[in-house]
């Protein structure tokens, strides 16, 4: 038995991004909220995993920001799955490296437009999980520093099953 996706029932193009939140425990500034759109989007979004609903605004990095495949099975299986920002600003490095990311809850959700560039419904989590490590990266080019972060994360059902 399949469940289809309404938003993208007969449509010749499918315009998709990825809605990132992520909590780091102890950090002032938390959560951050992301997405590969290339607008700031308001979404209705779980607060910590309760009934209750809240929104948020989600920072757009359109393709400075990646996410890699995940798997699509129907039941709960284990995969993990990485995220990737480029350009990051050289002043937030500090920041980013003070907050302790390692250990953060993360979220991702996706979203569907339609030919008008407007979300059509509300976006759906597709992951949840924590991140299990990052690496950063510097790129020097005609005297410019590029940094790319990339957050490694593991589903919680990887987190059990490694206890």
């Amino acid at each position: 038995m399949s469940t289809s996706i309404t938003q993208v029932q007969n449509k010749g193009v499918i315009r998709d991004a990825e809605f990132v939140r992520l909590d780091v425990p102890g950090a002032a500034d938390t959560p951050y909220f992301f997405s590969s759109s290339y607008r700031k989007e308001t979404i209705t979004d779980p607060v910590g995993g309760t009934t209750a609903v809240s929104t948020s605004t989600y920072t757009p990095l359109g393709a400075l920001m990646a996410v890699s495949g995940n798997q699509r099975d129907l039941t709960v299986t284990s995969h993990d799955t990485s995220i990737t920002l480029a350009g990051i600003d050289p002043t937030k490095l500090g920041q980013i490296l003070d907050v302790g990311l390692k250990g953060s809850r993360i979220q991702i959700y996706r979203g569907f437009y339609n030919s008008n560039y407007e979300l059509d419904g509300t976006p759906v989590l597709r992951y949840t999980g924590i991140v299990t490590s990052y690496g950063l990266n510097e790129d020097v080019t005609e005297g410019y520093d590029t940094f790319t972060l990339t957050l490694n994360c593991s589903s919680y059902k990887v987190v059990l099953e490694n206890r």
